[in-house]
């Protein structure tokens, strides 16, 4: 091949390029305008109008019209020939009346019959201890120290209590008593209080 062979073949190349390098160019600017011409062609967003002011009075200015009292037509009804308007007749009142007071009773009882069957009947006395009387023992202690402190309870509740020594067959004990009282259905009326207080015992002959 010569050199002038050579020299158009490079010149074909070279216009070779420039042209595709022009196509790719033209290829580029064509998909940019195929996508921001659109967005640019959009027309601005129209205002919706003009902004329209209201006011709303408020309650403490809203003033109703009045209507004079000249408005109102008077009516006048003509009497029949003969008639008189009649004179106002005085209105009679009736004096008040007292509500009746009801009796009151002529005697207020002091007490009902629920109060009095609520009272308690009376603790019976103790009397001196003698043969026929009747105690109620409460329990037995192998020391005096324990019988003399129950006693001073029993005293301090209200109770005639005392603390009587027995010798029985092993040992010394001090049995804790109530009473003496002179018959049995005394002794048993303390009992039954006693157990209402939460204490046990029994009766038994005071000797």
């Amino acid at each position: 091949m010569t050199d002038d062979t050579l020299r158009e073949a490079a010149a074909v190349d070279a216009m070779r390029r420039r042209g595709r390098r022009r196509l790719v160019g033209a290829i580029v600017l064509a998909l940019v305008a195929i996508i921001f011409v659109p967005v640019l062609l959009q027309k601005a967003p129209e205002p919706l109008g003009e902004e329209i002011e209201i006011t709303i009075p408020s309650p403490e200015t809203t003033v109703l019209p009045q209507t004079p009292a000249e408005a109102v037509p008077s009516v006048t009804v003509p009497l029949p020939e003969g008639a008189t308007v009649p004179e106002e007749m005085p209105v009679e009142t009736a004096p008040p009346t007292m509500p009746a007071i009801s009796a009151l009773p002529e005697e207020i009882p002091s007490t009902t019959a629920s109060q009095a069957a609520q009272t308690p009947a009376p603790v019976p006395k103790a009397v001196a201890l003698q043969d026929g009387t009747f105690s109620v023992q409460l329990g037995a202690y192998t020391d005096d120290k324990g019988a003399n402190s129950m006693v001073n309870r029993l005293k301090r509740a209200g109770y005639s209590a005392y603390a009587e020594p027995n010798m029985t067959r092993s040992q010394m004990v001090w049995r804790v008593r109530v009473g003496p009282f002179k018959n049995r259905d005394d002794a048993n009326i303390v009992l039954t209080q006693l157990k209402k207080e939460g204490r046990d015992g029994q009766v038994v002959p005071a000797r």
